[in-house]
């Protein structure tokens, strides 16, 4: 009998404290969890494990959300992985972008408590 492999997620986000939250969050669902601060780590991450899913911010140091959801979206290894938008950004112009450039779902963080959002990313995964 195979052992089912756990999800692999990669958290991106510059709070610290969303960070540890969502990240304590996924792994009491059995998730590998990865963490990012800036979208150039994020970048480096994803390339390495090739995430299940990325929850992103959409600003951030170095390299903005935008800029690396499209990096994201360009490189066929992820091309099986869900993106989702987890971010201040309310503007529908900012909805629209992200959508345009592969992003599949968009949570402004002031609508959606963490519990929401970890609902959001299990049913994403399953």
């Amino acid at each position: 009998m195979s052992e089912k492999k756990a999800h692999k997620i990669l958290v991106v986000d510059d709070n610290q404290f969303y960070l540890q939250i969502i990240e304590s969050e996924l792994k009491k669902l059995g998730c590998e969890v990865f963490t990012a601060q800036d979208g150039e780590k994020a970048l480096s991450i994803a390339d390495k494990e090739l995430p299940d899913l990325i929850l992103i911010d959409l600003i951030l140091p170095k390299v903005d959300g935008f800029e690396v959801i499209e990096k994201l979206s360009k490189n066929k290894d992820l091309n099986d992985s869900k993106i989702i938008v987890f971010s201040q950004l309310s503007q529908q112009e900012d909805i629209d972008k992200v959508k345009k450039l592969g992003a599949d779902a968009y949570m402004i963080k002031k609508d959606f408590s963490v519990k929401e959002l970890v609902d959001k990313i299990e049913s994403m995964i399953k």
